[in-house]
């Protein structure tokens, strides 16, 4: 990869104050080790709780963060896609900050260095999840399929690479909500997928102080 290469990786935070640092440890410890050029994006949704004024703190002794605190809770799906269109990095990558293996970010640059504009995650199981909601996402994929006509497997979360092509023409889309898993599909560039196992996120075991 490019050494002026720009990676943004982006994150959804809401009421998530005691796992947020560590998740910006992690992510900066992998982002450090293997890339010269990145910014890390959290769009806090509306949090209740000390998540913003935690980031802030951590802002001033972390680079490379930047914060955009909305004015109050939006669907994921608008959040998602309003930190798309402030981001700047050569390639967005998009992941949950509770479930999602910071140590993945290499391998889907690897993938995207292969001429994958677009490389999505697939969970091989998820712990917190029980069979009645497996039936019930699986039986909304398909109704969604028979009334949008794309397939999309229910295992694909929303861990994503987008290359900055991707990204552009995401961004374009004005007129309709802008649903990434069927977006993603509508916009045709070279994809691929990668399995992985979620995590479950640890907090932090003393926070920093506000003062």
């Amino acid at each position: 990869m490019d050494k002026s290469t720009i990676v943004s990786v982006v994150s959804i935070v809401y009421n998530q104050f005691d796992i947020v640092e560590t998740f910006i440890e992690d992510v900066q410890r992998v982002l450090i080790e293997n890339y010269e050029n990145y910014e890390i994006i959290l769009i806090d949704n509306g949090s209740t709780d000390l998540t913003v004024q935690q980031i802030k703190v951590i802002q001033n002794s972390v680079s490379n963060i930047r914060l955009i605190a909305l004015s109050r809770h939006y669907d994921d799906e608008q959040a998602r896609t309003a930190a798309l269109d402030m981001s700047i990095g050569d390639y967005v990558i998009l992941m949950d900050i509770n479930n999602d293996p910071p140590s993945l970010i290499p391998l889907m640059l690897k993938e995207a260095d292969k001429g994958n504009d677009l490389v999505i995650g697939e969970r091989r199981h998820r712990k917190s999840e029980g069979i009645m909601e497996r039936i019930t996402s699986k039986a909304f994929y398909k109704a969604s399929q028979m009334l949008t006509g794309y397939r999309i497997n229910p295992n694909e979360s929303d861990f994503l690479l987008l290359s900055r092509k991707v990204v552009n023409s995401i961004i374009q889309i004005r007129n309709r909500s802008r649903y990434l898993k069927y977006l993603k599909l509508e916009v045709g560039h070279k994809q691929t997928t990668i399995k992985y196992d979620c995590i479950q996120r640890q907090k932090k075991r003393k926070n920093r102080s506000f003062f």
